[in-house]
């Protein structure tokens, strides 16, 4: 179980970095995350 939330807690490392790397990426990658996901508020995306 801990593992699961290490790897996740690394992606969403990954993906803030991403953005902060492609900001003019940042509203195509939220759709991304949106259509994989559901709704992503702007807390889980900080």
């Amino acid at each position: 179980m801990a593992y699961s939330k290490e790897i996740t807690r690394r992606w969403f490392e990954r993906d803030r970095v991403m953005r902060g790397i492609f900001r003019e990426e940042q509203q195509a990658f939220e759709l991304k995350m949106q259509a994989r996901f559901g709704p992503i508020s702007a807390v889980s995306m900080e």
